[in-house]
């Protein structure tokens, strides 16, 4: 993924986190993990290598068609 998240415990709505490949030179994390059905960040703390969580939620015509959360680990200066 690129973009940036918030340095944050609680969840925060983000807008400018995208997928890209891993190689890319705009990759700053990297899904380790994936839960899907759910929003809950929680879900990440069964993975101990986990440095960020990300909750991503897809709507059709006001109704939730899917939702994920990723696992993830911050590659380059957005590693912890």
């Amino acid at each position: 993924l690129n973009g940036t998240l918030p340095d944050s415990t609680t969840a925060q709505e983000v807008n400018d986190v995208t997928e890209v490949d891993c190689s890319a030179s705009d990759a700053h994390y990297r899904v380790i993990q994936t839960f899907n059905a759910t929003t809950d960040l929680n879900e990440c703390n069964s993975n101990p290598d986990t440095q960020y969580a990300f909750s991503s939620r897809t709507t059709l015509g006001g109704s939730v068609i899917n939702e994920y959360v990723y696992c993830l680990v911050g590659l380059g200066s957005y590693a912890r």
